[in-house]
C-alpha cells in the first residue's frame, strides 16, 4: 500500500520510511511512492508575475516549509563524500554501475555535439558538481572553466584533472554572483540549473560571456508544468525527499516560461525531446539573430542543392537524346515541370 497524501508534519516519517527501504530512488520504494502526493500549506499565487520578487518569496516560503530550513545555498547545497576515494576512482562518482555512467556520459557528449563547437573550444561548466561533465568535455579537447558552490567538489575536479593533464580551471561561486572576464563557446548547465532561485538573474549575468556563435546548453533539467504554470518548487516524491533531507532547492519550469526567460535576453531556445538523460530534453540556446541567420543559410543552401540537381537532371542524356516520340513527349512534359519548379525555388530563395 502506498503512502498516499502527506503534509508538512509527516515529512520526517516519509524520509525515514524511504531510507529504511534503501532511499527514495530504490526500487524497493516503488510501492510506497505509488500514490505519493504532497499537500502544501503555503499559498502560491500563480496570477503574480513569475519574475517578481513577491512570487519568488512565496516559492522560498514553500521551500522552507518542505525543507525545514531557511534558504542558504552556501550551507544547504553542500554534499559530503569520500574525497580521496573519488580522486582515485575510475570515474568521479566512484560508481561501479556502467549503465549509470554511460547514461550520464552519453548525455554530456550529446550536448557537446549539439553545440557544434569549433576545435579547442572554451567551455563554462556551471554547477560542475562531481565533475563528470568537466572530464568528458576536456577529453573531447575543450578548455573547461568549472563553477560550483561546493569547495569539496572543486577540489575533486582540480585533482582529477591534474592527474589526467586536462586544461581545467575551477572557480568557487554561486550562480547569481558568478562573474568572468572570459568569453566561452559553450555554457553548460547539466542537472543544476534547477537549483537557481532566480534563473533570469543568472542568464542576465551570462549573456555577455558568450563568444559570437556561442550557445548555452541545458541538459538533465526538469521542464514540465505539472505543478506550476510558470515555475516553482517541485512536489514529486524525490524532490520532496531531497529538500527535506538535504536542504537542496529543487525547482522546475514550464517550457513557455523558459522561452520567456531567455527571450528577455534576446535568446532563442530549441528544446529537443527524448535525447537527454532517460529520454529527457536537451535545450540549445543561442542569440536570436544568429539562430535566424543560421536557419536562413541552411534553407538557401538546401534550395541551391535542389536547383543544381534539377539542372543536371534536365540536361542528362536520357532527356536530351530520347529514342522515340513517346519519350520525347515525356521529356517535354518533365522539362516544363522541372523549369516551373526551378522558377518556384528561385522565387523562394529571393523572398528570403
Amino acid at each position: 500500500m502506498g503512502i498516499g497524501t502527506i503534509t508538512q508534519s509527516e515529512l520526517a516519517n516519509f524520509v525515514k520510511a524511504c531510507d529504511e527501504l534503501g532511499g527514495v530512488g530504490s526500487s524497493n520504494c516503488a510501492d510506497l511512492l505509488s500514490d505519493f502526493r504532497y499537500k502544501p500549506t503555503s499559498i502560491i499565487n500563480e496570477s503574480l508575475d513569475p519574475f517578481s520578487e513577491e512570487y519568488v518569496q512565496q516559492q522560498i516560503t514553500l521551500y522552507s516549509e518542505i525543507s525545514g530550513r531557511t534558504l542558504d545555498q552556501q550551507i544547504n547545497e553542500f554534499t559530503g563524500f569520500d574525497l580521496e576515494n573519488c580522486i582515485n576512482a575510475q570515474n568521479p562518482y566512484a560508481h561501479s554501475d556502467p549503465t549509470f555512467i554511460a547514461k550520464h556520459s552519453r548525455t554530456v557528449l550529446q550536448a557537446v555535439e549539439l553545440a557544434q563547437l569549433p576545435p579547442n573550444p572554451e567551455i563554462l561548466d556551471m554547477g560542475c558538481g562531481w565533475g563528470l561533465s568537466t572530464e568528458m568535455m576536456a577529453f573531447c579537447g575543450a578548455e573547461v572553466t568549472c563553477v560550483d558552490i561546493n569547495l569539496q567538489f572543486l577540489d575533486l575536479v582540480k585533482q582529477r584533472s591534474q592527474k589526467r593533464g586536462h586544461p581545467v580551471c575551477t572557480i568557487h561561486s554561486d550562480f547569481e554572483s558568478f562573474e568572468s572576464t572570459k568569453q566561452f563557446d559553450m555554457i553548460l548547465f547539466y542537472e543544476c540549473f534547477h537549483h537557481a532561485v532566480r534563473p533570469w538573474v543568472v542568464i542576465d549575468n551570462l549573456t555577455g560571456l558568450l563568444k559570437p556563435g556561442g550557445k548555452i546548453i541545458l541538459a538533465g533539467e526538469p521542464i514540465q508544468s505539472f505543478w506550476w504554470k510558470h515555475w516553482g518548487v517541485r512536489l514529486d516524491s524525490q524532490s520532496i525527499f531531497c529538500m527535506h533531507k538535504f536542504g537542496w532547492f529543487e525547482s522546475g519550469w514550464s517550457l513557455s516560461f523558459l522561452q520567456q526567460l531567455f527571450a528577455k535576453n534576446n535568446f532563442h531556445i530549441d528544446c529537443r525531446k527524448k535525447i537527454g538523460f532517460d529520454g529527457g530534453m536537451i535545450c540549445i540556446i543561442q542569440n536570436a539573430e544568429e539562430y535566424q541567420a543560421g536557419k536562413k543559410s541552411i534553407t538557401i543552401s538546401n534550395t541551391e542543392k535542389a536547383r543544381n540537381y534539377l539542372r543536371r537532371w534536365r540536361h542528362s542524356p536520357i532527356f536530351t537524346t530520347p529514342p522515340g516520340r513517346f519519350l520525347i513527349k515525356i521529356y517535354t512534359l518533365v522539362k516544363h515541370m522541372t523549369l516551373a519548379l526551378e522558377r518556384k525555388l528561385s522565387i523562394l530563395t529571393n523572398s528570403k
